[in-house]
Formats: structure tokens, sequence, C-alpha cells
């Protein structure tokens, strides 16, 4: 178990050497077959069919510019048939100071870019094969960065370039005591509904304002959002 961390700088390269390059799967057929591990995958980290990532929002870690040759450039796990109802993946959906991070898809021959990009919804205990990128605010980024107290940073590695692991690694505290912040417009006798949005944003103590999420209130969602840990 590790808390506070940030991940970042980390790199997965296909030029390094891999000492661990397959695993074996079932055939489909009652037998075996040698699968191969995807090298240059997981930036900032890479998990084996055999490995359980839990990443929790609270004392949890930041993914910070980490960079893959292949897929993933912060994250990428490898979920095979005979493990895949062993095993399974937790992202955070926000930083530890709560403002929101964004998932997408960042796949072999299909890499992210903001102009395509493709979100990721599903975060909690899922148990398919992903690769992927974390998007957040610079600010809101540099802000949760500065309350960490583990730094993994400046690492290359074929699979894994931060974390690699073919185990169990959990970062951060389960939710225990969480809070649903519900948004509604109410609009007055004699106003025309539009869609509007709601930025929601938190202040320090020290007077620092940020960015938490922007909500968007339209008549399809009747005009309330709820934001959720």
């Amino acid at each position: 178990c590790m808390e506070n961390g940030v991940i970042a700088e980390n790199k997965a390269t296909t030029d390094v050497y891999d000492p661990s390059g397959s695993v074996m799967e079932d055939d489909g057929q009652g037998g075996k077959a040698e699968y191969e591990l995807k090298k240059g995958a997981g930036g900032g980290a890479w998990f084996c069919p055999t490995g359980n990532a839990k990443f929790f929002v609270e004392n949890g870690a930041v993914f910070r510019n980490n960079t893959a040759d292949v897929a993933g450039d912060d994250f990428h796990s490898e979920v095979l048939v005979p493990y895949a109802d062993l095993y399974n993946i937790t992202l955070p959906s926000r930083l530890s100071n709560g403002s929101i991070v964004r998932w997408y898809e960042d796949a072999e021959g299909a890499r992210y870019s903001p102009e395509n990009a493709v979100e990721r919804t599903e975060l909690t205990d899922f148990t398919v094969s992903a690769s992927l990128k974390a998007v957040s605010g610079e600010k809101e980024t540099m802000l949760a960065e500065q309350k960490t107290t583990l730094n993994i940073s400046g690492n290359t590695a074929s699979k894994g370039g931060g974390i690699g692991s073919n185990g169990t690694v959990i970062f951060g505290t389960p939710p225990t005591d969480t809070v649903d912040l519900k948004i509604q417009k109410i609009w007055g006798e004699g106003t025309e509904p539009e869609e509007v949005e709601a930025e929601v944003r938190a202040r320090l103590a020290d007077g620092t304002d940020y960015w938490i999420e922007t909500a968007v209130l339209n008549e399809e969602n009747d005009y309330t959002y709820t934001l959720r840990e």
C-alpha cells in the first residue's frame, strides 16, 4: 500500500531490455497458448493479467506527463480469460483535492488525441484490458502534487515506466464518508429555460482558488447534475 504519491515523467519504451515477455493463456480448446505481453505500454503504470490495481482518490496518486511508445501513456492493464474473474482495476475519478480526472482510451493504433478523445467512464472494479491517458487541469494537478510525499518519476522500462506489477498495488485509502453534491437550476416564472454551465470551484484557507468540475445543466437532465466521488 502507498499513499500521497506523484507518478510523473516516466516512460514505457520498446528500446530497453525486456526480461519477461509472455504468459500462458487458455487456447479455447482445453490447452494453453503463449500470450505476448505488450511492450512499450503503461508509461505511468502497467499491470499484467495477474495484477490488481486499486487507485483511490483519498491520499491517492497524481498521474502527470507519462509517456508510452505503444499504448497507455499513464496506465495499461492486460486481462486474459483464466484471470478475468480474479483480478480487477480501480482508477481515481478525481485528484485528492477534488478536481476531476478524466481517463481516455490510448490504445495501440488508436492513440489519444484531444481532437478525437474517447472517455472511459467505468473506473471501478473493471475487468477488461485498458490503455489509458489521464487528463486533469494543469493548476489543479500542480496543487495536488504539492501535497504528495512519494515521488515516482523519471523512470524507464519496457512495461510500466513508473510502476510495473503482476501482483496487487493499492494507492490511497478506500472511500468512507463521501457525500454527493447536487446542483440544480430553478428557472423563475416566465423565464425560458436554456442550457447553462455551472462551474464548481474550491477555495483553500490561504485564498487559493481552483476548479473542481463544470456541470452542464439542460432539459435532458432536468437542469440537475450530481457531483460524485
